[in-house]
């Protein structure tokens, strides 16, 4: 009796399958084991080499952790955002933007429960992942893998903070190599204030800036009013209709008394009254009245600082607070005094010839910093914008923006298998704006980078995330008047790969605002400087693949069994065979990266071997189950489709010719979906031993 010992599977691979695999993107396929499920991927290189911008979304509703689906508004329409929809196979960058939970009252407690700045839980603000689009249905998006967190938009409640996140479409380049000055869309509420690339090979810089400075959180507008005197007012949180008509007091709904400056934009909400750099200036006033506020209890206004936001000065005419990130912001200058080169009554003493004497006293009651944020690469945040300082005069300088804090900056997120070249990348936040007579306004935060590569020599890059600097109070326009200048923003983030140096970066904190007087006389009058930020932080969260990662990985094992023995299992190993046994034969495939694009398994039917018509159904001799692995062990193939050995619709075709051995071709044809991640399956046919 003749018998044939079939070969083990590297035999088969190397010698007898001689099976071809058709991968985009040069992918090398893995022998043996599977591996463990790789991040969330989409298609690299789907958006080939040349830049495209962005497409920003705003989320609505909520997308729960574990589910496959979120709904978005209309895309944004900007000079710095893209065009192209959402369609099957994009990513997405999905990250919540506002959220954090604060204490709400209007005492110390504000803020944090006991420092009158910061917040009592993150919320979620910042949460962040990328994600695949399996199918777009109007405003509602189906995902390919279920989402790792809960994504918020919801209006804002009496105790209970504003959610909102975006959704952003994330081009795939295969590589990319940049040019000039790129930006994103300012953050206005919904969406902007981020910018992601994913490039699946190298990152070019080629000596292009990315600049963020400025898009993130807003600084809180000027809000001009009747002022407060002689109360010794410290307030935290207050509300009240700002006396703002198109700029400057409102005439016709005068109040008793100001609430303070206006809160500046960050993770805990947003005020009404926002600064609006470039805007028209109307008494001084240089903002976006947004109608209604974003905090709680519509609280805008005082000292107390909401997040990362920057609190306002608190009357009488104290400086705002800066906004904060990772380097906390700096403090807003004391209230109104009128100035003396000498010590006198009720005189505080801030330099040999600089004292400020009687009026409100002088008081240490300028806006608070915004909390800061600790270093971490689980969640990405923009820049805290900078707290108003209170104002009453703002019309004896109609003309001047002044007092409005400035803004954050935004986020950079680029995601690479290699970075190379030099490029600058900057996230600086805004400074805050001077004041025409009375307090100014307190920086903006720097805001965020990260980088997810596997470069680590990243020289040929320089970073800025630096806070804004402090406006300066009013250069007398009536002298011997001294008013709070503002606090600095505090310095941003940079998010590295572990082992990875840059050139040259700063994340220093924004400088305090000064108080001059016409006899050269300065101070910083109570205002205070940022803190730096971090330039070194590990970028480890491992939610978010390297590109690397994203490219497909594909693992193939060869099974068989002797179907014409009963209760025969499948095995990997050499078995022994007689001429006209029945070998059934099974190709396993699992991909844990990236989407496989040009998906295509071919197999090589041997000489000795002839193919058995009708091996499964009448005219179909090919089986094949997408989404099932068979184990070694199993007594069948499993239930699948059975497909027609024709080139026809199907993604089957077996030829009993044309084969490296001249005795036919197997071939699994996925190109028009490719092979998305986490994705497996088996093909099997019937043959006879010769």
């Amino acid at each position: 009796m003749k018998q044939i010992i079939l070969c083990n599977q590297s035999s088969i691979s190397a010698a007898f399958r001689r099976t071809i695999y058709t991968l985009l993107l040069g992918l090398t396929l893995i022998p043996g084991a599977l591996a463990a499920p790789a991040p969330v991927c989409a298609l690299p290189g789907k958006d080939g080499t040349t830049y495209l911008k962005d497409t920003y979304y705003p989320g609505t509703g909520t997308a729960s952790a574990g589910t496959s689906s979120l709904t978005i508004g209309t895309a944004r329409t900007d000079t710095n955002a893209g065009t192209t929809a959402l369609a099957p196979g994009d990513l997405v960058f999905i990250i919540q933007m506002q959220g954090a939970s604060i204490n709400t009252s209007d005492s110390i407690a504000y803020g944090d429960g006991s420092t009158g700045r910061g917040f009592t839980s993150l919320n979620g603000a910042g949460s962040y992942e990328f994600a695949q689009v399996k199918t777009v249905a109007g405003s509602t998006i189906t995902l390919a893998t279920p989402l790792k967190h809960t994504y918020n938009t919801q209006a804002v409640g009496t105790t209970t903070t504003q959610q909102q996140f975006q959704v952003i479409r994330t081009p795939q380049y295969a590589s990319l190599t940049l040019t000039g000055t790129l930006s994103a869309p300012a953050w206005n509420g919904t969406t902007g204030g981020v910018f992601v690339l994913d490039v699946a090979g190298a990152l070019n810089m080629g000596g292009a800036t990315i600049d963020l400075s400025g898009t993130g959180f807003r600084g809180g507008g000027l809000a001009s009013q009747a002022v407060r005197s002689g109360v010794m007012a410290s307030e935290y949180a207050l509300a009240g209709t700002p006396g703002y008509n198109g700029g400057g007091i409102d005439s016709s709904q005068p109040l008793p008394f100001t609430p303070g400056g206006t809160k500046g934009e960050g993770i805990a909400g947003t005020p009404r009254l926002v600064v609006n750099p470039g805007g028209p200036i109307i008494n001084g006033a240089q903002i976006t009245d947004l109608g209604a506020s974003g905090y709680p209890g519509s609280a805008d206004f005082a000292r107390g600082a909401p997040g990362n936001a920057g609190g306002g000065g608190t009357q009488h005419n104290s400086g705002g607070g800066g906004g904060s990130n990772v380097g906390s912001g700096g403090k807003g200058g004391n209230s109104y005094a009128p100035y003396s080169a000498t010590n006198g009554t009720n005189c505080v003493m801030y330099s040999a010839n600089f004292y400020g004497c009687n009026g409100d006293g002088s008081r240490p009651v300028g806006g608070l910093p915004g909390g800061t944020i600790p270093a971490s690469a689980a969640y990405l945040i923009g820049g805290g914008g900078g707290g108003a300082g209170d104002s009453n005069d703002s019309t004896d300088n109609p003309t001047l923006a002044q007092s409005s804090g400035g803004n954050g900056g935004g986020i950079i997120f680029l995601r690479a298998n290699a970075i190379a070249g030099s490029g600058t990348l900057k996230v600086n936040g805004s400074d805050g704006q001077y004041a025409g007579r009375d307090a100014a306004g307190g920086g903006g935060a720097g805001g965020t980078v990260a980088l997810a590569t596997s470069t680590t020599s990243l020289g040929g890059l320089t970073v800025q995330a630096n806070g804004g600097a402090g406006g300066n109070s009013g250069y007398p326009l009536r002298n011997g008047e001294v008013q709070g200048p503002a606090g600095g923003g505090g310095g941003g983030a940079i998010l590295l790969p572990s082992g990875a140096t840059l050139g040259p970066f700063q994340v220093n904190g924004g400088v305090a605002g000064v108080n001059n007087q016409s006899n050269g006389a300065s101070s910083t009058y109570g205002s205070q400087s940022g803190n730096g930020g971090q330039g070194q932080i590990i970028y480890s969260n491992n939610e978010i693949a390297t590109s690397a990662s994203c490219y497909p990985s594909v693992t193939l094992n060869k099974l068989q069994r002797d179907a014409s023995v009963p209760s025969s299992t499948f095995v990997s190993s050499p078995i022994g065979l007689k001429p006209g046994d029945n070998i059934e034969y099974c190709i396993v495939y699992q991909n844990t990266g990236g989407t496989a694009r040009g998906f295509k398994i071919t197999d090589s039917i041997p000489t000795n071997l002839t193919i058995i018509p009708d091996g499964y159904t009448t005219s179909k001799d090919i089986r094949w189950a997408a989404g099932t692995a068979l184990a070694v062990g199993a007594t069948s193939a499993p239930t699948g489709i059975d497909l027609t050995n024709a080139s026809d619709a199907d993604e089957g075709t077996l030829t009993t010719s044309g084969g490296t051995y001249g005795q036919g071709l197997l071939t699994l044809d996925l190109s028009a979906t490719g092979l998305l991640q986490n994705s497996s399956g088996t093909v099997c046919v019937h043959t006879k031993v010769n």
